[in-house]
């Protein structure tokens, strides 16, 4: 999924500087897994997993280059999840 979203921002970056647009270069990526996190910023984390897909490579290149950075959000408080599981009714 992070894949996605760091293609997005990168997309949306070269549509800003076509149309000359100020911005700040770099975005807020929120998640709540401690996993990705790790794998993302550590390069040496990889190693005990056992599919480590373009994806990972990329938005860790990404991370790396400041056009994003990770910020922990606790799972209570991630509004995406709405979207993609089940939430008993006091979520909303």
């Amino acid at each position: 999924m992070a894949i996605h979203v760091t293609c997005e921002i990168q997309w949306l970056i070269y549509l800003l500087q076509d149309f000359k647009v100020p911005f700040e270069p770099s975005s807020l990526l929120y998640c709540d897994n401690d996993s990705t996190r790790y794998i993302a910023t550590n390069s040496v984390f990889q190693e005990p997993t056992k599919h480590i897909e373009i994806d990972c490579h990329i938005t860790r290149e990404e991370l790396k280059n400041g056009l994003i950075h990770l910020v922990l959000i606790s799972t209570t408080e991630q509004l995406a999840d709405i979207y993609i599981k089940v939430l008993s009714p006091e979520s909303f």
